[in-house]
């Protein structure tokens, strides 16, 4: 054994007979494994857009209330609402199922390494965690929407085929969510059958690996850009301004609005446009400064796995983030799923206004249908270029580690804070040398 054992024990017998260790390699990446590791552009993406989804929309619609008085801007922010409902199901169960398929064909991957390779770190605690987990919170979800849609459907009029239709379909799905659920949780319990198989499975497995270099912390200097917290300050500061004039207006959603004269009106108009424009500019700099990030981080993968094969010192700060983070492309594909969604979100928004108002109110917005094609392409692309973003990392992690002796872990609660490691991740300099480390 290296690292441990499946019962937790640490690794004996360091004593000067024993094996050298030997540095670590990243479990192959296959194509159904890239794929399901490029899926969050799909899955988390979809939670993420649901809160921005959420927050946009009450913004876009305060103003369009307040201060346009857009009756079509309206109906689109309402509109839009309904996709949060279908945006949280796809993060919030398909994520975990994501996640917990990502670690069953990992462990499936890792049987097939030769005997006596040990993955990374971070990829065995992955894999003694096992999917379990995120099933268990899978299964507890569909038992809570289940909960809510099978009496929902029993209560349904059948006035019509439509009501009559949804009268059957919404209590059914309600019953399998929760029937489902309710398995899904007594087979991941701590005690089920699913943990105890893995913990067999994980035992075998860990048992053919061999004895790889010890896990290190992380070396890792917390570095803020400025301009992301300057941008971020503004938002806060333009979100006090938007709420202090929606306040100063209608103090509640069902209380007796305010009248403040033509001069207090005014005061009122300019501090919502204010807090709308200031917080449209902070987010405009933090996309502008998150996009410039990405390229300077690609820029600097590249830079420092090359100067590591050419033998050169390099940062153990940049050496870390090459093993431990997501690369540049795997974030841009969950940041296009992001927008994808979105944009799909309010190319729904007239068909689902639709049903709760007349075809010539609705008339304004019924062009943005278009946007729903384009939304679930970018979602696609999002999809796509995730997978080969999982494959080029796997591959930079993999020349990295095989000439440098060096298995970072992440950092957990209770370790060192990033700021107090500062002057040693400055000061650690890595150097390829026969795959050791040596000092500056």
């Amino acid at each position: 054994m290296t690292w441990h054992r499946a019962d937790g024990a640490h690794p004996t017998g360091d004593g000067p007979d024993a094996a050298d260790r030997a540095p670590v390699t990243p479990v192959p990446m296959g194509i159904a494994r890239a794929a399901v590791h490029g899926g969050a552009a799909v899955t988390a993406a979809a939670g993420v857009a649901a809160v921005f989804l959420l927050l946009g929309t009450i913004v876009v619609g305060l103003v369009a209330e307040e201060l346009i008085g857009d009756r079509d801007i309206d109906l689109l922010a309402r509109g839009a609402m309904a996709s949060l409902g279908i945006l949280v199901v796809i993060g919030g169960l398909g994520e975990p199922l994501r996640i917990a398929l990502e670690r069953s064909l990992r462990a499936g991957a890792a049987e097939r390494m030769p005997r006596g390779t040990t993955p990374p770190f971070a990829e065995r605690e992955a894999l003694r965690g096992g999917p379990h987990g995120w099933l268990h919170g899978v299964g507890v979800g569909g038992i809570i929407l289940g909960a809510i849609g099978l009496p929902l459907g029993l209560f349904l009029a059948a006035d019509d085929r439509e009501a009559l239709l949804a009268r059957i379909l919404v209590p059914s799905i309600g019953a399998v969510l929760l029937l489902g659920g309710v398995a899904l949780v007594w087979w991941s319990r701590g005690r089920g059958r699913g943990r105890a198989r893995w913990k067999q499975r994980f035992q075998l497995l860990s048992s053919r690996w061999g004895r790889a270099i010890l896990p290190v912390p992380r070396a890792h200097r917390q570095r803020r850009n400025r301009v992301l917290v300057i941008a971020g300050q503004a938002a806060m500061a333009g979100a006090l301004l938007f709420l202090a004039g929606v306040w100063m207006r209608q103090p509640g959603r069902w209380a007796d609005p305010r009248t403040w004269g033509e001069l207090g009106e005014r005061a009122i108009d300019g501090l919502l446009a204010s807090g709308a424009l200031v917080i449209a500019i902070a987010l405009v700099a933090v996309l502008a400064v998150q996009a410039g990030l990405l390229v300077w981080t690609a820029i600097r993968d590249r830079r420092t796995v090359q100067a590591l094969e050419r033998g050169e010192r390099v940062l153990l700060e940049r050496v870390d983030g090459v093993l431990l983070d997501d690369g540049p492309l795997e974030r841009v594909a969950v940041s296009l799923g992001v927008l994808g969604w979105l944009v799909v979100s309010y190319g729904w928004s007239p068909t689902f206004i639709a049903g709760i108002e007349s075809a010539e109110e609705t008339a304004g917005i019924r062009a943005l249908t278009a946007l729903v094609w384009p939304g679930l392409i970018a979602v696609g692309v999002g999809w796509m270029l995730g997978s080969i973003g999982a494959v080029r990392v796997r591959a930079r992690r993999a020349r990295v580690q095989a000439v440098l002796a060096r298995d970072p872990q992440p950092l957990r609660e209770g370790d060192a804070a990033p700021s107090d490691r500062r002057a040693k991740a400055v000061g650690d300099i890595a150097l390829h040398a026969r795959g050791t480390i040596l000092p500056p």
